[in-house]
């Protein structure tokens, strides 16, 4: 990593659509240098994906996550397990984690009903796992790109007043196509799907518009920023005290996801943090800036086992 590289990371955060053109132009760079150097930045696995953000509310898709603790006896591999949540529909994200719990997954089901088939399922393929598990329904969702790196605050949201809105089997093609490569050009997505490219651009202004693509994003994998999940509970709740907090939130550097929740904890928090001393700064911050929160509970991530942003 050198400072052109830092310059690249920093343009596909604020732009993860930014054309090769651009780039090399505003980096003062040629065209082949600049692909070259974000291909290699993918080939070093420091970018994980540049990906579109989408709307699963608006597909009819309700938000849970679920924290698992295992027995400590279990005699399933890990390899099992972990297949297993891949293979699984509804899943968007899973990762092994420590302290409390054993295993986070981030669930995307119509309805509570589906829910209780997923928890049944789990049991059912590796009996006798899970010890215990707390879920939580997240109401508000709020992606933030990474600040500490480009300074931008800007917030992708969406929540449960999102309205549920149709998309054709075009429209869910594309969707999975650029949900890993936001980057794809529409000609050759149009040769993929067999239609024209401008019926693809088309459609994807139109699910941008309606919110159903709600932005793009920079997927980055750093040995120098630890992922934590920071869960809040809170005392004498007002909306407005939550507001100021989530306000606060947005414009701290690592500070990567925010989510409102019904259930146990009241606040998600997904942050990339160089060490412990730097996480218990934050924690240490935020009691003393907010009265409202009560319990917090440090999670880290140790490993992520499945991503898949279009999980249906």
């Amino acid at each position: 990593m050198d400072a052109i590289d830092n310059k690249i990371l920093v343009e596909l955060d604020i732009n993860p659509k930014i054309r090769i053109s651009r780039l090399a132009k505003k980096l003062r760079i040629s065209q082949q240098v600049a692909d070259y150097r974000v291909k290699r930045l993918f080939s070093q696995n420091y970018i994980s994906k540049l990906a579109a953000v989408i709307n699963l509310k608006a597909l009819g898709q309700e938000h849970y996550r679920i924290f698992f603790t295992f027995n400590a006896k279990k005699e399933y591999s890990s390899k099992a397990i972990f297949d297993y949540l891949k293979s699984q529909k509804g899943v968007y994200w899973s990762a092994r984690t420590g302290g409390k719990y054993d295993l986070l997954v981030v669930l995307f089901v119509t309805d509570f009903e589906n829910f209780d088939k997923f928890i049944d399922n789990f049991n059912q393929n590796f009996p006798g796992l899970i010890k215990n598990y707390v879920s939580c329904y997240v109401t508000d969702y709020y992606i933030y790109r990474h600040k500490y790196l480009s300074k931008n605050y800007d917030a992708i949201e969406y929540g449960y007043n999102d309205k549920v809105l149709d998309i054709t089997d075009l429209d869910r093609k594309i969707l999975d196509a650029i949900k890993d490569n936001c980057r794809i050009s529409s000609l050759e997505l149009s040769k993929e799907l067999g239609t024209s490219y401008k019926t693809i651009i088309n459609r994807i202004k139109i699910m941008e518009r309606k919110n159903i693509i709600l932005g793009y994003r920079m997927f980055i994998k750093s040995e120098d920023q630890k992922p934590f999940v920071i869960l809040l509970s809170f005392r004498n709740y007002s909306r407005e005290a939550e507001k100021k907090l989530i306000a606060y939130l947005a414009r701290a550097n690592s500070v990567t996801q925010t989510l409102r929740l019904f259930g146990t904890w009241n606040l998600f928090i997904h942050a990339r943090i160089e060490d412990n001393e730097r996480l218990q700064n934050l924690i240490i911050e935020l009691r003393d800036k907010f009265d409202i929160i009560d319990n917090c509970e440090i999670i880290p991530i140790f490993e992520d086992i499945s991503i898949d942003l279009m999980p249906l």
